[in-house]
């Protein structure tokens, strides 16, 4: 047999296995059932308070953020997450406002809407393969969907110079300098 005959019964025989391989693979898929739930994620974070005092033990801020939720289902060929964060709030005690709107450095409750239950953010992500049943309804393999709520944001030049002080740690006090000092001996 000559070289080229080789090659031709070569293709001949790939051709011919390429349709066997595809039906197979289209058996397997009818065959699969959707419905059955690999993973399932579900997180619900209520509530975290956090204090920052400052050295002599008067309050800096405090950061509350409530209901966290992070949701995640993964099935044959479909997947879905889902976070939403409800509020999250900064108040500030480095200076008194007498006007309660101005209280808060950071907020995502509305005043007029104090109690009520909007999300500050809520994303929502799925991803879907072709060979999904419900592919051919939404013909999209990836869908992103983000809802974002209200956030005021109070800008006090004084509040934000002290958090960057406090975060980035004040070369001048006494306490750094004894700890650096520490270091170089």
């Amino acid at each position: 047999l000559s070289a080229d005959a080789i090659k031709k019964a070569k293709l001949v025989k790939k051709k011919t296995m390429k349709p066997e391989k595809e039906e197979k693979k289209k058996e397997a898929e009818k065959s699969m059932d959707y419905s059955i739930l690999n993973m399932n994620l579900d997180f619900k974070m209520d509530e975290v308070k956090l204090r920052v005092e400052e050295d002599d033990g008067d309050p800096f801020f405090d950061l509350s953020i409530q209901n966290l939720l992070v949701a995640m289902a993964q099935k044959p060929g479909l997947t879905k997450v889902n976070v939403k964060l409800e509020t999250i709030e900064l108040q500030d005690y480095l200076f008194e406002f007498t006007n309660p709107n101005y209280t808060k450095f950071l907020t995502s409750v509305p005043p007029q809407n104090r109690g009520s239950k909007e999300f500050l953010f809520q994303v929502d992500v799925f991803m879907m393969e072709r060979s999904h049943p419900d592919y051919s309804q939404k013909m999209t393999d990836m869908g992103v969907s983000v809802k974002i709520g209200y956030i005021f944001v109070n800008f006090k030049p004084d509040t934000m110079g002290a958090m960057m002080k406090f975060f980035k740690g004040d070369p001048d006090s006494p306490k750094v300098a004894d700890e650096r000092q520490e270091v170089v001996t």
